[in-house]
This record gives structure tokens, C-alpha cells and sequence, in this order.
């Protein structure tokens, strides 16, 4: 399915659950199966090959795949949401994230994963489906194998997108390095929209990820253009330290926020400049903002224009 249909195919499918049709069901005699071997089974009846798993989460599957000797293309199936109202069906998480996806794309916000279609199936016991998304490699901040100064260059990249997102009216919410992907061109791809929304909007729940969540958002479900700045920077920090800025134990998010540990100070090898940007980024208090913070990290010797 083209990116263009998309929105008819949701409306068509809108209609079919308004009015009960079952024409969009999948034999749900498979529901004792696990979700992996569901949607196994759904994609090879809807002519997709060489299915594999490459992903999983607390709410959902991503498994590579190829159809009519096309090139491969990721499929996201989504099982629940931890983010978001238990009303929410996994067809409704995935109608939200492929609405982003398209809206994205419309307003050219650069670095978003590219987005294919969205199609449905009945499964787990709910309806649900699958985005056809661009298939991409491991994180972008993978201090194994990427530079300093190519972090950091992902780091540019991503405040790109940042800038450009907000700009439309939007936060994405949760980021972190699984979310900011390496596709097979070297480009980076930022993930995961279902969890972009309104800033400074009281939604029932949210992205909770405590390892690079600003302190300020920890009690509500608002998310912030703030908090995509101090995302990104935590995001950062774990790549070149190999910590998180703040530990996922009940104790330490239940605690007052105290910054982490400067980089330096942990034998990473970055200049003070780097150092200076990552850790104003990390302010509790007196965050820079978005534009802000790209300055200081451009003025770092490890920014390569």
C-alpha cells in the first residue's frame, strides 16, 4: 500500500468497525499463538517472504520481510501500549502513529523513518495491523561503532528533526536510542511517532522511559519541547558513558534528580566544550533550548560540519 493511501484505507477501515463488518479479520482461530507466530501468519497470507523477527518490546514486534522480490521493508504489529489509555486498541495506536507518520512527511521533517502504508488484521483477540516501514540497522548511538564525532553528528541530526517537528506543533516524547535508528543508506532515522503528541497537553498517560525522562516530566503526563532537549542530550550521554543519567530502581525514581556524573569524570574522552553541552542540556532547571543547545554543540571541536 502507497503512503497516499493510507488515509482512505483507515477511513474504509473506520467504517467497517462503525457498522461491525468482519471483512477485515484475520481467522481468529490462531489467538492461542503467540503474536510473533500470528502476525507470521498474517503476512505470509498477505504474500510477504522470509519473515523474521528483528525487534521486540514491551508494546510490540518489528520483523524484517519482502513481498513480490521487492527490497526488504520493516513491519511494526503493535500488542499494547504502556503509554497510553487502557481503552486504546492496538488498530487505534497504529491509526496514531501512521497519521503522524503521514504528517511528518507532509510539513518535510527530516530524518523521519520512511513510511509505506498501514494495513489491518484481527489478532490477540483485538483488531489491530502492521506499519510497512523503511527497514533500518541498529541505534544511531551505538559507541561501538560509531566515532565521537559521529554521535555527535547524530546528535545535529536529530535536533534537525527536533526543530522541525516542534515546529508542526509537535514533541516526540520519548526519545532514546532506540528510537533513533542507522538506515542502510547511513542515514539516521528517528522511530517510534506513536508517542508523538501536542506539547504541554494533559494526555491520560505517557512515554515513561526513566533513563533519559527530564526530571520535570516524572509526575505528569505532559511532554515538552524541553523534554526532547534533555532526551536528546541524555541520549548523549548514555552513548559516550555507557549510563543512563538516571537509574531505572523505584528508589532512584522516586528520588529528588541530581546530575549525573560529568563524562570527564568517567575517563570519557571528549573536550570540556562537548562536556559543557551534554551537562546543560542535563539541567534540571536552566535547560537551553533547542537552538541553544545545537549552538553548544557545534562549538564543541568534535562537530564536523
Amino acid at each position: 500500500m502507497l503512503r497516499g493511501e493510507t488515509t482512505r484505507s483507515i477511513e474504509k477501515l473506520e467504517d467497517s468497525l462503525d457498522y461491525g463488518l468482519d471483512k477485515f479479520y484475520i481467522n481468529d482461530k490462531n489467538n492461542d499463538l503467540d503474536h510473533y507466530s500470528q502476525m507470521e501468519i498474517i503476512l505470509s497470507n498477505k504474500g510477504y517472504q522470509d519473515i523474521n523477527e528483528i525487534g521486540k518490546g514491551g508494546s510490540g514486534i518489528v520483523v524484517s520481510a519482502s513481498k513480490n522480490n521487492d527490497n526488504r521493508v520493516a513491519l511494526k504489529s503493535t500488542i499494547c501500549n504502556p503509554y497510553s489509555s487502557s481503552i486504546e486498541t492496538p488498530w487505534e495506536i497504529l491509526n496514531m502513529e501512521a497519521k503522524n507518520l503521514e504528517f511528518l512527511h507532509d510539513k518535510k521533517v527530516p530524518n523521519i523513518v520512511d513510511f509505506y502504508g498501514f494495513e489491518s488484521a484481527f489478532f490477540d483477540g483485538f483488531y489491530g495491523g502492521f506499519l510497512e516501514l523503511e527497514l533500518c540497522k541498529d541505534s544511531a548511538f551505538d559507541k561501538e561503532v560509531y566515532e565521537t564525532s559521529e554521535l555527535v553528528n547524530h546528535t545535529l541530526d536529530i535536533a534537525d528533526s527536533l526543530y522541525y517537528m516542534h515546529e508542526a506543533g509537535l514533541v516526540h516524547g520519548d526519545i532514546k536510542p532506540s528510537n533513533i535508528l542507522m538506515n542502510y543508506s547511513g542515514k539516521v532515522k528517528l522511530v517510534d511517532l506513536a508517542t508523538a503528541r501536542k506539547p504541554r497537553k494533559f494526555y491520560e498517560s505517557s512515554p515513561f522511559s526513566p533513563g533519559v525522562l527530564a526530571p520535570e516530566l516524572f509526575n505528569t503526563t505532559i511532554r515538552s519541547r524541553s523534554g526532547d532537549v534533555f532526551s536528546l542530550a541524555a541520549t548523549l550521554y548514555r552513548a559516550l558513558t555507557g549510563e543512563n543519567v538516571r537509574e531505572k530502581s523505584y528508589e532512584s525514581i522516586m528520588s529528588p534528580f541530581e546530575a549525573p556524573t560529568a563524562p570527564r569524570d568517567l575517563d570519557v574522552e571528549i573536550s570540556g566544550g562537548l562536556e559543557y553541552a551534554i551537562m546543560s542540556g542535563l539541567e534540571a532547571y536552566d535547560r537551553p533550548n533547542l537552538g541553544e543547545f545545537v549552538e553548544l554543540i557545534e562549538k564543541s571541536p568534535e562537530s564536523v560540519n
